[in-house]
């Protein structure tokens, strides 16, 4: 048994047996059935944990001008969300007019934009993949329904969410700005 979730590393501390204690705080809404799992887990003498972290990066290339990012991501005519650069408007005197900006999104937002939208993405099936992840399937249960080794489900999940983190970034900001007309 496995359970994936997100969460948030609440505290680490050593107890007086010299164990190490790692408190994870995620809310009930993200564990959902597996919060019983996680009971039943609680009650053995070993687990394996692999904790990592939800964090994506991805470099932005904006202009050193205006500040305005060189690509836009939004939904087309039929709704599927695609990537195009913006015109150029200063002049290029030699060198390039862009500079890349760090940017940090999360995977669970990166999944729940793939999980909302449409994309297109033809290689590999990755709202499914996300979908059973959020119902508490096991990955290697996934992998298997999928027809691949548990590795390669992972890597071309964390392919195409290091793909879309950009358009997740974009859809978040269009949300944010939505909310923010909403409210006046």
């Amino acid at each position: 048994m496995s359970l994936n979730f997100y969460g948030e590393i609440d505290s680490i501390s050593i107890d007086n047996k010299e164990n190490v204690v790692v408190k994870i705080k995620a809310g009930t809404s993200q564990l959902g059935k597996s919060l019983v799992e996680l009971n039943d887990l609680k009650e053995r003498a070993d687990v394996s944990i692999l904790l990592e972290s939800a964090e994506l990066s991805f470099n932005q290339q904006s202009d050193i001008e205006t500040g305005q990012s060189r690509f836009t991501y939004a939904p087309d005519e039929d709704g599927v969300w695609k990537c195009s650069e913006v015109e150029q408007t200063s002049l290029d005197v030699g060198g390039s007019n862009y500079q890349d900006q760090k940017v940090i999104i999360s995977a669970r937002d990166v999944d729940q934009f793939l999980l909302a939208e449409k994309i297109d993405y033809p290689d590999f099936d990755v709202k499914s993949v996300i979908y059973k992840v959020s119902e508490g399937y096991e990955f290697d249960e996934i992998a298997k329904i999928m027809k691949m080794s548990t590795i390669a489900m992972l890597n071309e999940l964390n392919k195409a969410r290091d793909k879309f983190a950009p358009y997740a970034a974009a859809w978040i900001t269009q949300m944010n700005q939505k909310n923010e007309k909403s409210e006046e």
